[in-house]
């Protein structure tokens, strides 16, 4: 039985990833070690309907590991995975540290998985970005018909994306709209109760954020080098589930007709195709498609399409890439 160690385990993506490993059939089997931060050390998570207690990374021999998953923030990754793989122990790592690294293959399963034994040149596999990674899963189609020029896109995202301390400053604050009572910002530099915040991580040299530019550079590394990307993310009062409106500009003309055909052909897309109805983050939570709505011409442009997107990003873009590349890795190479 392969032994795994999930570094990340009481995060949400960590905890998520436990979950859907529980719960997927397709998963291997396999000996599952949650491990965490000295102050993580002790809490307990469900680990296939059993309460295991997390072990503290600083004591861990990962030597006895044939796989080791990281669903942290980029400094743990920085700090620890090249201490891993020079064991000749393979890493997924689904934090941005390694994203761009030309000889780390960045994979959205239902897109490049068959780039997945690049992995070999560094013992590294990186998954992409909570919205680059269903964007992808839905140009990727479109892409097929007719070549991609430009994409430009406005992103509505969940608290859920900065952690649970970044829930638990919404619901926070939230109550303390109604109650009157005083709160603090540790998470935000504006509130985000009722509010939106349009920056997401620091400001770059060139006036975009690093969420902006992550997403960005990941669209091209797994799509196509020369479509050009541009993005606003925002931030808002949702609780988990990212939502994007996607504007595409194609080489050729592309009928709405045939673009609605490739994505309902697509196993991982749901297509609204009632122009009258959409999909609100809210109804994509715990759902592992990338839901597709409001598909339209952008009649500002020769050959441009328009539609909003809705996806849970603790599972498509997060947890369920990572468990779907963790299951092929397992059962082909492994």
């Amino acid at each position: 039985m392969k032994k795994i160690a999930l570094v990340g385990a009481t995060g949400n993506v960590g905890r998520k990833i436990l979950e859907l490993i529980e719960e997927r059939d397709s998963f291997p089997k396999a000996e599952v070690t949650p491990i965490g931060s000295v102050r993580s050390h002790g809490i307990r998570v469900s680990v296939k309907g059993v309460e295991v207690a997390v072990k503290n990374i600083e004591h861990i021999d990962f030597h006895q590991y044939d796989l080791v998953i990281f669903a942290t923030r980029s400094k743990v990754s920085e700090l620890y995975v090249p201490k891993i793989t020079q064991m000749g122990i393979p890493v997924l790592d689904c934090s941005s540290q390694h994203r761009m690294d030309p000889k780390v293959p960045l994979i959205v399963p239902p897109v490049n998985m068959h780039d997945l034994g690049l992995y070999k040149q560094k013992n590294i596999i990186a998954t992409a970005n909570c919205i680059a990674s269903p964007i992808v899963t839905v140009l990727a189609p479109l892409h097929k018909i007719s070549p991609i020029r430009r994409v430009v896109m406005s992103t509505y995202q969940s608290v859920s994306g900065a952690g649970k301390v970044a829930i638990d400053e919404l619901m926070l604050q939230t109550k303390a709209v109604y109650t009157t009572l005083p709160y603090g910002r540790k998470v935000f530099s504006k509130d985000i109760a009722f509010n939106t915040i349009p920056m997401i991580d620091s400001v770059w040299a060139n006036g975009n954020t690093g969420e902006e530019s992550k997403i960005s550079l990941e669209i091209k590394k797994v799509l196509d080098r020369n479509i050009a990307v541009v993005v606003q993310a925002v931030r808002v009062p949702v609780f988990i589930g990212h939502s994007v409106s996607v504007f595409v500009e194609f080489e050729n003309f592309i009928s709405t007709d045939d673009a609605k055909e490739a994505l309902e052909l697509s196993p991982f897309v749901t297509m609204v195709t009632n122009q009258e109805n959409f999909i609100t983050p809210m109804e994509a939570v715990s759902e592992d498609q990338v839901f597709v709505s409001r598909l339209r011409y952008d009649t500002s442009i020769d050959n441009g399409l328009v539609f909003w997107t809705a996806s849970d990003n603790l599972r498509r873009g997060a947890a369920l890439d990572v468990v779907e590349v963790a299951e092929k890795l397992l059962t082909t190479y492994l």
